[in-house]
């Protein structure tokens, strides 16, 4: 986490893209990182549990972060994903959008779990919940999904949107391989004591000010903007986390 402001680092993502764009690409290859990761980490043995292609209800994700706090949802065809969870009567997908908004902001707190009439289906609280999303859509099915109510209520300003830049050619012979070095490196991170990642409060935290004039933009979309200044700090300390450990006015201009 950020120290100096107490900023949790797990992001939504969702990368979005034409059929053939390579959307795949990037959910393969974490998965085949983590895989090669969780062999070499002795001390994340949950590591590849922790990962699943979705919930299929908000006390299904509160029971799964009960029993590991950390959890990475890698959804495809997000876009179908959001167009469900607003659709009239479906109150399970409902639920879990509510539960990972709630989700997206309390990774250095708790949820105060839930309660219910029949005190088995009781939901414990969870300390330092650590959920993470990468989805993947098509622009099509992404602008059906979007409605005026997640833009207002905040859901879309959790996610940061990333558009696949050109269509690539059908790859036949992928290369797998990951280099040796980089699982090193990957596994020394995830052996790491837990600490904060820090800045210089002039030079950074002058670029965190000057970020945030600049990703802030008041008028009718301004619901979509309010959470910019806070990813662009979660992205410069992810950066950070494996670029030295603190925080330079380089990480946040890059983020």
């Amino acid at each position: 986490w950020v120290g100096a402001s107490d900023t949790g680092l797990n992001i939504y993502t969702c990368l979005t893209g034409k059929s053939g764009a390579g959307k795949d690409g990037p959910r393969n290859a974490i998965k085949r990182i983590v895989g090669e990761v969780a062999k070499r980490a002795p001390l994340q043995p949950a590591l590849m549990c922790s990962m699943t292609e979705g919930y299929s209800s908000g006390p299904a994700l509160l029971r799964a972060l009960s029993a590991d706090r950390q959890g990475l949802m890698m959804t495809d065809e997000f876009g179908m994903f959001l167009q469900s969870a607003t659709a009239e009567g479906n109150s399970h997908l409902k639920d879990l959008v509510r539960e990972m908004m709630a989700l997206w902001g309390s990774s250095r707190s708790f949820h105060a779990g839930k309660r219910y009439a029949d005190s088995k289906f009781d939901l414990e609280p969870v300390h330092c919940p650590y959920l993470n999303v990468l989805g993947t859509t098509t622009p099509v099915e992404l602008a059906a999904a979007i409605t005026a109510k997640q833009v207002d209520n905040g859901f879309l300003n959790r996610i940061l949107f990333i558009p696949a830049s050109e269509v690539n050619p059908i790859n036949h012979a992928p290369d797998t391989r990951i280099a040796p070095a980089l699982v090193a490196r990957l596994v020394e991170l995830t052996e790491m004591p837990a600490g904060p990642i820090e800045y210089d409060c002039e030079s950074t935290g002058r670029a965190m000010i000057q970020a945030g004039e600049q990703l802030t933009e008041p008028g009718e979309f301004e619901a979509l903007w309010t959470r910019a200044p806070e990813m662009c700090i979660r992205l410069a300390g992810l950066l950070a986390l494996g670029d030295g450990g603190r925080i330079t006015p380089e990480h946040v201009r890059w983020a």
